[in-house]
């Protein structure tokens, strides 16, 4: 038997720091002028943006090799993805005679808006090989992320697959089919492509309450069930070669499902709220695929 292992780590961190400076001077825009003077007045905007990111994978393989016939190969590792932006808001000046960042002079309250996501990741991997001819494999992966309610944080997503080299086999003999075989697999993936704090009630802030007094009222309620949206995939396929493969191609059959999927629906005016995130229906993609490659001249 033989033994090989060995650790893997990558990581990567972007750090971005920049300002779109916008400033429109005396007279480019004709309507934007003093009532009270008839002057025309410049106008600037400013909008800082710092955002950062960061990413770490770590993997632990092992090979095992029982004998000639019996290969391993396991797999176990975890991933991490962060990122962070903040978003400058509400730097203007409707009267400048210059950009904001040469005056530094803005005459409204500005704001800063966070856009704030993490993702978590855990996964396992077995691959099985008999005498170079028959395939195994098994995948089992738990993915959280940030972005879903409190109920449903975290995908289970595993996966098989098997495949058979039927050229390989004493058996087989033919004189224009130097390659055949047949895989199969099963395999459920997740999306968590959708805006961030979307499980969150959200409110809003008015000044004409009664009297005169500000108030906070809800726009958007919360969802404490949003879940990742899943995909299901079961495809069997058949490769071959012909002629010392000068003709190669694959032949499929594969079957997608969708459910729980991500959309920003309308809800009923009765619940006094808009549009909101939810896991909503289901779809099914299937099919057959057929691929062909041909090598016309191979020079000796």
């Amino acid at each position: 038997p033989s033994e090989k292992s060995f650790i893997r780590f990558l990581g990567g961190f972007d750090y971005m720091d920049f300002k779109d400076d916008i400033w429109e001077k005396p007279g480019y825009d004709k309507s934007h002028i003093d009532d009270a003077t008839g002057r025309r007045k410049g106008r600037a905007f400013l909008y800082p943006v710092d955002a950062l990111s960061a990413n770490a994978n770590l993997t632990y393989t092992y090979l095992w090799d029982i004998d000639e016939k019996n290969h391993f190969n396991f797999l176990v590792g975890t991933e991490y993805q962060y990122s962070r932006t903040l978003r400058g808001d509400g730097y203007e000046n409707q009267d400048a005679s210059a950009p904001i960042t040469e005056s530094n002079d803005w005459s409204n309250d500005p704001s800063v808006r966070t856009d704030e996501w993490g993702l978590v990741s855990l996964f396992g991997r077995i691959n099985y090989n008999f005498k170079g001819k028959y395939f195994a494999e098994a995948l089992l992966r738990t993915d959280g992320s940030s972005k879903f309610g409190e109920n449903y944080k975290y995908g289970f997503f595993p996966a098989i697959s098997a495949g058979w080299i039927i050229s390989e086999e004493d058996f087989f003999s033919s004189s224009w089919l130097t390659f055949w075989k047949l895989k199969g697999s099963y395999g459920k993936t997740g999306n968590s492509n959708f805006q961030n704090y979307q499980t969150y009630s959200e409110y809003q802030r008015s000044n004409n309450g009664y009297n005169g007094e500000p108030y906070i009222y809800p726009i958007r309620r919360n969802n404490p069930n949003l879940r990742w949206e899943s995909v299901t995939t079961v495809d069997v396929a058949m490769e071959f070669g012909m002629w010392n493969d000068r003709l190669t191609g694959e032949m499929g059959y594969y079957n997608k499902v969708t459910n729980d999927m991500l959309l920003y629906v309308t809800l009923q005016k009765s619940t006094g709220f808009g549009n909101w995130w939810d896991n909503v229906g289901s779809a099914f993609n299937r099919g057959i695929e057929l691929r062909l490659q041909s090598r016309n001249i191979v020079g000796g």
